[in-house]
Protein backbone atom coordinates (compact mmCIF):
# COMPACT_ATOMS: atom_id res chain seq x y z
CA UNK A 1 0.00 0.00 0.00
CA UNK A 2 1.25 3.49 -0.83
CA UNK A 3 3.14 5.29 1.92
CA UNK A 4 1.63 8.58 0.75
CA UNK A 5 -1.82 9.29 2.14
CA UNK A 6 -2.42 12.63 0.44
CA UNK A 7 -0.45 14.99 -1.75
CA UNK A 8 -1.46 18.63 -2.35
CA UNK A 9 0.21 21.08 -4.73
CA UNK A 10 -0.52 24.68 -5.75
CA UNK A 11 -3.26 25.08 -3.15
CA UNK A 12 -4.61 28.59 -2.81
CA UNK A 13 -6.46 28.40 0.46
CA UNK A 14 -9.61 30.51 0.34
CA UNK A 15 -12.59 30.97 2.56
CA UNK A 16 -15.53 32.34 0.60
CA UNK A 17 -13.85 35.08 -1.50
CA UNK A 18 -10.90 35.75 0.80
CA UNK A 19 -7.42 34.42 -0.01
CA UNK A 20 -5.95 33.01 3.21
CA UNK A 21 -2.85 31.15 2.04
CA UNK A 22 -1.20 31.06 -1.38
CA UNK A 23 0.51 28.23 -3.30
CA UNK A 24 0.64 25.64 -0.50
CA UNK A 25 2.24 22.24 -1.05
CA UNK A 26 1.73 19.36 1.38
CA UNK A 27 2.65 15.68 1.37
CA UNK A 28 1.27 13.43 4.09
CA UNK A 29 2.98 10.07 4.50
CA UNK A 30 1.61 7.04 6.32
CA UNK A 31 3.96 7.27 9.32
CA UNK A 32 3.38 11.00 9.87
CA UNK A 33 1.04 12.58 12.42
CA UNK A 34 0.54 16.19 11.35
CA UNK A 35 -0.59 19.19 13.35
CA UNK A 36 -1.70 22.31 11.47
CA UNK A 37 -1.17 25.47 13.48
CA UNK A 38 -1.49 29.17 12.79
CA UNK A 39 -3.06 32.37 14.08
CA UNK A 40 -6.81 32.75 14.43
CA UNK A 41 -8.35 33.15 10.97
CA UNK A 42 -5.33 31.81 9.05
CA UNK A 43 -7.30 29.00 7.38
CA UNK A 44 -6.66 25.91 9.51
CA UNK A 45 -10.28 24.73 9.29
CA UNK A 46 -10.43 25.36 5.54
CA UNK A 47 -7.22 23.37 5.05
CA UNK A 48 -8.53 20.43 7.06
CA UNK A 49 -11.84 20.42 5.18
CA UNK A 50 -9.94 20.44 1.87
CA UNK A 51 -7.88 17.41 2.91
CA UNK A 52 -11.05 15.70 4.20
CA UNK A 53 -12.71 16.12 0.79
CA UNK A 54 -15.41 18.43 2.17
CA UNK A 55 -14.21 21.51 0.30
CA UNK A 56 -12.95 21.70 -3.30
CA UNK A 57 -10.12 24.01 -4.30
CA UNK A 58 -10.09 25.04 -7.97
CA UNK A 59 -6.67 24.90 -9.63
CA UNK A 60 -5.01 22.79 -6.96
CA UNK A 61 -3.71 19.27 -7.41
CA UNK A 62 -5.08 17.00 -4.66
CA UNK A 63 -4.25 13.28 -4.81
CA UNK A 64 -4.98 10.39 -2.43
CA UNK A 65 -2.68 7.45 -3.36
CA UNK A 66 -3.49 5.68 -0.09
CA UNK A 67 -7.20 5.54 -0.86
CA UNK A 68 -6.78 4.50 -4.48
CA UNK A 69 -4.91 1.36 -3.40
CA UNK A 70 -7.35 0.80 -0.53
CA UNK A 71 -10.23 0.81 -3.01
CA UNK A 72 -8.51 -1.84 -5.12
CA UNK A 73 -7.73 -4.06 -2.15
CA UNK A 74 -11.22 -3.86 -0.63
CA UNK A 75 -13.19 -3.60 -3.89
CA UNK A 76 -15.11 -0.69 -2.39
CA UNK A 77 -16.04 2.48 -4.27
CA UNK A 78 -16.40 4.84 -1.32
CA UNK A 79 -15.97 8.56 -1.77
CA UNK A 80 -12.89 9.99 -0.07
CA UNK A 81 -15.05 11.67 2.59
CA UNK A 82 -16.53 8.27 3.51
CA UNK A 83 -13.12 6.89 4.44
CA UNK A 84 -12.41 9.88 6.67
CA UNK A 85 -13.99 10.91 9.98
CA UNK A 86 -13.87 14.68 10.37
CA UNK A 87 -14.63 16.25 13.75
CA UNK A 88 -15.37 19.99 13.34
CA UNK A 89 -14.43 22.67 15.80
CA UNK A 90 -17.95 24.02 16.15
CA UNK A 91 -20.31 22.14 18.47
CA UNK A 92 -22.44 20.15 16.05
CA UNK A 93 -24.08 16.74 16.08
CA UNK A 94 -24.00 15.62 12.42
CA UNK A 95 -26.48 12.75 12.88
CA UNK A 96 -29.21 14.90 14.42
CA UNK A 97 -30.47 18.34 13.39
CA UNK A 98 -32.90 18.70 16.30
CA UNK A 99 -30.76 21.11 18.30
CA UNK A 100 -30.28 23.45 15.33
CA UNK A 101 -34.07 23.89 15.22
CA UNK A 102 -34.22 25.23 18.78
CA UNK A 103 -34.05 28.82 19.88
CA UNK A 104 -31.32 29.28 22.47
CA UNK A 105 -33.81 30.16 25.21
CA UNK A 106 -35.79 26.96 24.47
CA UNK A 107 -32.86 24.60 24.82
CA UNK A 108 -33.30 23.88 28.51
CA UNK A 109 -37.05 23.57 28.16
CA UNK A 110 -36.44 21.06 25.37
CA UNK A 111 -34.19 19.09 27.69
CA UNK A 112 -37.25 18.15 29.74
CA UNK A 113 -39.28 16.81 26.81
CA UNK A 114 -39.61 13.08 26.20
CA UNK A 115 -38.97 12.97 22.44
CA UNK A 116 -35.34 14.13 22.48
CA UNK A 117 -32.81 11.54 21.21
CA UNK A 118 -30.55 10.11 23.88
CA UNK A 119 -26.78 10.00 23.64
CA UNK A 120 -27.06 6.32 22.66
CA UNK A 121 -29.65 7.15 19.98
CA UNK A 122 -27.13 9.52 18.44
CA UNK A 123 -24.45 6.79 18.36
CA UNK A 124 -26.95 4.26 16.99
CA UNK A 125 -27.42 6.65 14.09
CA UNK A 126 -23.79 5.88 13.18
CA UNK A 127 -23.61 2.13 13.86
CA UNK A 128 -25.92 -0.63 15.05
CA UNK A 129 -23.02 -2.55 16.54
CA UNK A 130 -23.60 -2.46 20.30
CA UNK A 131 -20.03 -3.63 21.02
CA UNK A 132 -18.56 -0.71 19.09
CA UNK A 133 -20.85 1.74 20.92
CA UNK A 134 -19.97 0.22 24.30
CA UNK A 135 -16.24 0.36 23.57
CA UNK A 136 -16.31 3.94 22.28
CA UNK A 137 -18.56 5.12 25.13
CA UNK A 138 -16.04 3.65 27.59
CA UNK A 139 -13.15 5.38 25.85
CA UNK A 140 -14.88 8.77 25.83
CA UNK A 141 -16.35 8.32 29.36
CA UNK A 142 -19.94 8.61 28.10
CA UNK A 143 -21.36 5.39 29.60
CA UNK A 144 -23.26 7.16 32.37
CA UNK A 145 -24.77 9.55 29.81
CA UNK A 146 -26.00 7.04 27.22
CA UNK A 147 -29.59 7.17 28.49
CA UNK A 148 -29.63 10.99 28.83
CA UNK A 149 -31.24 13.27 26.21
CA UNK A 150 -28.19 14.56 24.34
CA UNK A 151 -29.23 18.21 24.79
CA UNK A 152 -28.57 17.82 28.52
CA UNK A 153 -24.86 17.33 27.87
CA UNK A 154 -22.46 20.15 28.69
CA UNK A 155 -20.28 21.72 25.98
CA UNK A 156 -17.35 19.52 26.94
CA UNK A 157 -19.50 16.38 27.05
CA UNK A 158 -20.98 17.24 23.66
CA UNK A 159 -17.48 17.55 22.20
CA UNK A 160 -16.66 14.11 23.59
CA UNK A 161 -19.85 12.85 21.90
CA UNK A 162 -18.72 14.36 18.59
CA UNK A 163 -15.41 12.51 18.86
CA UNK A 164 -17.30 9.34 19.82
CA UNK A 165 -19.39 9.66 16.65
CA UNK A 166 -16.18 9.79 14.62
CA UNK A 167 -14.72 6.74 16.39
CA UNK A 168 -17.94 4.75 15.85
CA UNK A 169 -17.38 5.14 12.11
CA UNK A 170 -14.11 3.18 12.49
CA UNK A 171 -12.44 5.49 9.99
CA UNK A 172 -9.34 4.88 7.91
CA UNK A 173 -8.25 8.43 8.74
CA UNK A 174 -9.20 10.75 11.60
CA UNK A 175 -9.14 14.54 11.17
CA UNK A 176 -9.85 16.74 14.18
CA UNK A 177 -10.28 20.51 14.17
CA UNK A 178 -9.23 22.00 17.55
CA UNK A 179 -10.51 18.94 19.48
CA UNK A 180 -9.36 20.23 22.89
CA UNK A 181 -11.71 23.22 22.84
CA UNK A 182 -14.11 23.04 25.78
CA UNK A 183 -12.53 19.92 27.33
CA UNK A 184 -11.35 19.95 30.93
CA UNK A 185 -7.80 18.82 31.72
CA UNK A 186 -8.81 15.24 32.51
CA UNK A 187 -10.72 14.90 29.23
CA UNK A 188 -7.79 16.32 27.26
CA UNK A 189 -5.41 13.79 28.75
CA UNK A 190 -7.91 11.02 28.02
CA UNK A 191 -8.22 12.16 24.39
CA UNK A 192 -4.42 12.08 24.01
CA UNK A 193 -4.40 8.48 25.26
CA UNK A 194 -7.06 7.52 22.71
CA UNK A 195 -5.19 9.20 19.86
CA UNK A 196 -1.96 7.43 20.82
CA UNK A 197 -3.74 4.05 20.73
CA UNK A 198 -5.18 4.81 17.30
CA UNK A 199 -1.76 5.84 16.03
CA UNK A 200 -0.30 2.56 17.34
CA UNK A 201 -3.05 0.77 15.40
CA UNK A 202 -1.82 2.45 12.22
CA UNK A 203 -4.62 5.02 11.79
CA UNK A 204 -3.29 8.30 10.33
CA UNK A 205 -4.36 11.42 12.23
CA UNK A 206 -4.39 15.08 11.20
CA UNK A 207 -5.11 17.74 13.83
CA UNK A 208 -5.54 21.51 13.83
CA UNK A 209 -4.47 23.10 17.11
CA UNK A 210 -2.80 26.23 18.41
CA UNK A 211 0.94 26.54 18.91
CA UNK A 212 0.67 26.71 22.70
CA UNK A 213 -1.10 23.31 22.73
CA UNK A 214 1.74 21.49 20.94
CA UNK A 215 3.95 20.76 23.99
CA UNK A 216 1.27 18.41 25.38
CA UNK A 217 0.82 16.57 22.06
CA UNK A 218 3.91 14.37 22.16
CA UNK A 219 2.64 12.11 19.37
CA UNK A 220 2.89 14.84 16.70
CA UNK A 221 5.68 14.15 14.20
CA UNK A 222 5.19 17.01 11.71
CA UNK A 223 3.87 20.57 11.93
CA UNK A 224 2.44 22.79 9.20
CA UNK A 225 2.41 26.43 10.25
CA UNK A 226 0.10 28.81 8.40
CA UNK A 227 0.87 32.51 8.27
CA UNK A 228 -1.15 35.29 9.83
CA UNK A 229 -3.78 37.11 7.80
CA UNK A 230 -5.00 39.40 10.60
CA UNK A 231 -2.42 41.06 12.81
CA UNK A 232 -3.08 41.35 16.52
CA UNK A 233 -2.37 44.93 17.50
CA UNK A 234 -3.08 45.92 21.07
CA UNK A 235 -4.87 49.24 21.16
CA UNK A 236 -3.71 50.74 24.46
CA UNK A 237 -6.15 53.61 24.13
CA UNK A 238 -8.47 53.77 27.14
CA UNK A 239 -12.09 52.87 26.57
CA UNK A 240 -14.25 55.97 26.20
CA UNK A 241 -16.17 57.24 29.21
CA UNK A 242 -19.51 56.04 27.81
CA UNK A 243 -18.39 52.48 28.65
CA UNK A 244 -17.35 53.24 32.25
CA UNK A 245 -19.67 52.25 35.09
CA UNK A 246 -19.05 54.39 38.15
CA UNK A 247 -21.99 53.48 40.36
CA UNK A 248 -23.29 50.21 41.63
CA UNK A 249 -26.92 51.24 42.12
CA UNK A 250 -26.33 51.78 45.84
CA UNK A 251 -26.84 48.03 46.42
CA UNK A 252 -24.43 45.65 48.08
CA UNK A 253 -25.36 42.34 46.43
CA UNK A 254 -25.96 41.80 42.73
CA UNK A 255 -26.67 38.09 43.18
CA UNK A 256 -27.69 36.00 46.19
CA UNK A 257 -28.37 32.27 45.99
CA UNK A 258 -29.26 29.76 48.68
CA UNK A 259 -30.07 26.04 48.40
CA UNK A 260 -30.10 26.15 44.60
CA UNK A 261 -30.85 22.75 43.10
CA UNK A 262 -31.52 21.69 39.51
CA UNK A 263 -32.31 18.08 38.67
CA UNK A 264 -33.76 15.87 35.96
CA UNK A 265 -35.66 13.07 37.64
CA UNK A 266 -33.31 11.76 40.32
CA UNK A 267 -30.19 13.14 38.64
CA UNK A 268 -28.95 16.34 40.31
CA UNK A 269 -26.99 18.49 37.86
CA UNK A 270 -26.52 21.57 40.07
CA UNK A 271 -26.41 21.92 43.85
CA UNK A 272 -25.26 25.20 45.44
CA UNK A 273 -25.88 25.57 49.20
CA UNK A 274 -25.06 29.27 49.22
CA UNK A 275 -23.38 31.85 46.98
CA UNK A 276 -23.42 35.64 47.00
CA UNK A 277 -21.87 38.07 44.54
CA UNK A 278 -21.35 41.70 45.46
CA UNK A 279 -21.45 44.54 42.97
CA UNK A 280 -17.97 45.09 41.56
CA UNK A 281 -16.72 41.56 42.31
CA UNK A 282 -15.08 39.37 39.67
CA UNK A 283 -15.64 35.62 39.92
CA UNK A 284 -14.07 32.64 38.12
CA UNK A 285 -16.39 29.61 37.87
CA UNK A 286 -14.54 26.33 37.51
CA UNK A 287 -15.40 22.65 37.39
CA UNK A 288 -15.11 19.54 35.26
CA UNK A 289 -17.22 18.95 32.16
CA UNK A 290 -20.77 18.26 33.37
CA UNK A 291 -20.30 19.82 36.82
CA UNK A 292 -23.15 22.29 36.23
CA UNK A 293 -21.41 25.47 35.05
CA UNK A 294 -23.65 25.99 32.01
CA UNK A 295 -26.73 25.09 34.06
CA UNK A 296 -25.81 27.74 36.65
CA UNK A 297 -25.47 30.38 33.96
CA UNK A 298 -28.80 29.36 32.41
CA UNK A 299 -30.50 29.84 35.80
CA UNK A 300 -29.01 33.32 36.19
CA UNK A 301 -29.95 34.24 32.61
CA UNK A 302 -33.58 33.07 33.14
CA UNK A 303 -33.22 30.46 30.38
CA UNK A 304 -33.75 27.44 32.61
CA UNK A 305 -37.34 26.62 33.65
CA UNK A 306 -36.19 25.41 37.07
CA UNK A 307 -34.94 28.91 37.85
CA UNK A 308 -38.45 29.64 39.08
CA UNK A 309 -38.45 26.72 41.53
CA UNK A 310 -35.37 28.14 43.28
CA UNK A 311 -35.13 31.20 45.48
CA UNK A 312 -32.49 33.77 44.65
CA UNK A 313 -32.08 37.50 44.20
CA UNK A 314 -30.69 39.22 41.12
CA UNK A 315 -30.03 42.98 40.89
CA UNK A 316 -31.49 43.28 44.39
CA UNK A 317 -34.81 41.76 43.35
CA UNK A 318 -36.25 38.34 44.08
CA UNK A 319 -36.47 36.23 40.92
CA UNK A 320 -40.01 35.61 39.80
CA UNK A 321 -41.43 38.73 41.43
CA UNK A 322 -42.82 40.19 38.21
CA UNK A 323 -39.77 41.07 36.13
CA UNK A 324 -39.66 39.83 32.52
CA UNK A 325 -36.97 37.58 31.09
CA UNK A 326 -35.99 40.34 28.66
CA UNK A 327 -35.60 42.89 31.45
CA UNK A 328 -33.09 40.53 33.08
CA UNK A 329 -31.23 39.89 29.84
CA UNK A 330 -31.05 43.59 28.97
CA UNK A 331 -28.91 44.19 32.07
CA UNK A 332 -26.48 41.36 31.33
CA UNK A 333 -23.73 41.08 28.74
CA UNK A 334 -23.45 37.42 27.83
CA UNK A 335 -21.02 35.32 25.82
CA UNK A 336 -21.18 31.55 25.40
CA UNK A 337 -19.81 29.32 22.62
CA UNK A 338 -23.33 27.88 22.37
CA UNK A 339 -24.50 31.17 20.87
CA UNK A 340 -22.49 30.32 17.75
CA UNK A 341 -25.15 27.74 16.87
CA UNK A 342 -27.88 30.34 16.56
CA UNK A 343 -26.32 33.30 14.73
CA UNK A 344 -27.33 34.11 11.16
CA UNK A 345 -24.18 33.64 9.00
CA UNK A 346 -25.38 36.03 6.27
CA UNK A 347 -25.52 39.04 8.61
CA UNK A 348 -22.65 41.50 8.78
CA UNK A 349 -20.61 41.38 11.97
CA UNK A 350 -21.59 44.94 12.84
CA UNK A 351 -25.29 43.99 12.59
CA UNK A 352 -24.74 41.17 15.09
CA UNK A 353 -23.30 43.68 17.56
CA UNK A 354 -26.07 46.21 16.89
CA UNK A 355 -28.79 43.58 17.36
CA UNK A 356 -27.64 43.12 20.93
CA UNK A 357 -28.31 46.78 21.73
CA UNK A 358 -32.07 46.55 21.38
CA UNK A 359 -34.22 46.78 24.53
CA UNK A 360 -31.37 48.04 26.69
CA UNK A 361 -32.19 48.61 30.35
CA UNK A 362 -31.71 52.37 30.23
CA UNK A 363 -33.76 55.52 30.34
CA UNK A 364 -31.76 56.95 27.43
CA UNK A 365 -33.01 56.02 23.97
CA UNK A 366 -30.11 55.75 21.52
CA UNK A 367 -30.46 56.63 17.87
CA UNK A 368 -29.28 54.15 15.23
CA UNK A 369 -26.26 56.38 14.59
CA UNK A 370 -25.37 56.41 18.29
CA UNK A 371 -25.67 52.64 18.45
CA UNK A 372 -23.39 52.28 15.44
CA UNK A 373 -20.83 54.60 17.03
CA UNK A 374 -20.84 52.48 20.21
CA UNK A 375 -20.37 49.31 18.15
CA UNK A 376 -17.45 50.89 16.30
CA UNK A 377 -15.91 52.22 19.53
CA UNK A 378 -15.92 48.88 21.30
CA UNK A 379 -14.63 47.11 18.16
CA UNK A 380 -11.78 49.58 17.68
CA UNK A 381 -10.81 49.20 21.33
CA UNK A 382 -10.83 45.39 21.00
CA UNK A 383 -8.76 45.57 17.80
CA UNK A 384 -11.38 43.89 15.57
CA UNK A 385 -12.71 46.91 13.69
CA UNK A 386 -11.72 45.42 10.33
CA UNK A 387 -14.15 42.53 10.88
CA UNK A 388 -17.27 44.71 11.11
CA UNK A 389 -18.08 44.76 7.40
CA UNK A 390 -17.58 41.03 6.93
CA UNK A 391 -20.44 38.52 7.00
CA UNK A 392 -20.38 36.40 10.14
CA UNK A 393 -20.30 33.22 8.07
CA UNK A 394 -17.08 34.39 6.38
CA UNK A 395 -15.22 34.62 9.69
CA UNK A 396 -13.30 31.85 11.39
CA UNK A 397 -14.81 30.41 14.56
CA UNK A 398 -12.28 32.34 16.65
CA UNK A 399 -13.20 35.60 14.90
CA UNK A 400 -16.91 34.91 15.44
CA UNK A 401 -16.17 34.60 19.15
CA UNK A 402 -14.43 38.00 19.09
CA UNK A 403 -17.53 39.59 17.57
CA UNK A 404 -19.77 37.94 20.17
CA UNK A 405 -17.53 39.22 22.98
CA UNK A 406 -17.86 42.73 21.53
CA UNK A 407 -21.62 42.15 21.37
CA UNK A 408 -21.66 41.29 25.09
CA UNK A 409 -19.58 44.35 26.02
CA UNK A 410 -21.43 46.89 23.88
CA UNK A 411 -24.40 46.78 26.28
CA UNK A 412 -22.21 48.45 28.92
CA UNK A 413 -23.72 45.89 31.32
CA UNK A 414 -23.99 45.84 35.08
CA UNK A 415 -23.19 42.12 34.92
CA UNK A 416 -21.10 40.45 32.25
CA UNK A 417 -20.98 36.65 31.89
CA UNK A 418 -18.19 35.14 29.79
CA UNK A 419 -18.36 31.38 29.29
CA UNK A 420 -14.98 30.15 28.01
CA UNK A 421 -14.46 33.22 25.80
CA UNK A 422 -10.83 32.51 24.88
CA UNK A 423 -11.10 28.87 23.83
CA UNK A 424 -10.01 28.43 20.22
CA UNK A 425 -7.90 31.62 20.02
CA UNK A 426 -4.17 31.59 19.29
CA UNK A 427 -1.87 32.71 22.08
CA UNK A 428 -1.47 36.30 20.81
CA UNK A 429 -5.20 36.93 20.56
CA UNK A 430 -5.76 35.11 23.84
CA UNK A 431 -3.33 37.37 25.70
CA UNK A 432 -4.77 40.42 23.91
CA UNK A 433 -8.35 39.62 24.99
CA UNK A 434 -7.21 38.75 28.52
CA UNK A 435 -5.89 42.30 28.85
CA UNK A 436 -9.07 43.78 27.42
CA UNK A 437 -11.35 41.71 29.66
CA UNK A 438 -9.23 42.68 32.68
CA UNK A 439 -9.69 46.37 31.85
CA UNK A 440 -13.39 45.99 31.11
CA UNK A 441 -13.93 44.13 34.40
CA UNK A 442 -12.97 47.18 36.43
CA UNK A 443 -16.03 48.59 38.25
CA UNK A 444 -18.15 45.76 36.87
CA UNK A 445 -19.40 42.44 38.13
CA UNK A 446 -17.98 39.60 36.02
CA UNK A 447 -18.67 35.86 36.03
CA UNK A 448 -15.94 34.13 34.03
CA UNK A 449 -15.98 30.41 33.18
CA UNK A 450 -12.79 28.64 32.14
CA UNK A 451 -10.97 25.31 32.43
CA UNK A 452 -7.53 26.91 32.07
CA UNK A 453 -5.82 28.99 34.73
CA UNK A 454 -3.78 30.59 31.94
CA UNK A 455 -6.98 32.11 30.53
CA UNK A 456 -7.89 34.02 33.71
CA UNK A 457 -7.34 37.77 33.20
CA UNK A 458 -5.25 39.83 35.61
CA UNK A 459 -6.92 41.32 38.65
CA UNK A 460 -8.56 40.05 41.80
CA UNK A 461 -10.79 37.08 41.05
CA UNK A 462 -12.76 35.05 43.54
CA UNK A 463 -13.40 31.39 42.70
CA UNK A 464 -16.54 29.26 42.70
CA UNK A 465 -15.72 25.56 42.20
CA UNK A 466 -18.54 23.25 41.11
Amino acid sequence: MSKIIARVENLNLRYRNKLLQEDLSFTWEKNQIWCVTGPTGSGKTTFLKTIAGILFSSGASVEYPYFEILKKNTHQTNFISEWIAFVPQEIKIPTCHYIEDLYYQRRFQAAEQDDIPTTKDILLGVTNDEKIIENVANQMELVSMLSQPFVQLSNGQTRRLMIAIALCKQPQILILDNPYTGLDQSAREKLNEILKRMINQGIPILIAAHEHELPKMHFITNTLRLKSVMECQDNIKALSSEFILNEMNGKRYLLQMKNIKVQYGKKIVLDIPEWSVKYGENWVIQGKNGSGKSTLLSVIMADHPQAYSNEFYLFGRKRGSGESIWEIKSRIGYFSPELLRYIEPRNKSVDLILSNMNNLYTETILSEEEKKMKAETISQWLGIYELLGISVGDLSLGQQKMILIASAMVRNPELIILDEPLQGMDIQWREHFKRKISQFAQNRTVLYVTHDKEEIPDGHWKTLSL
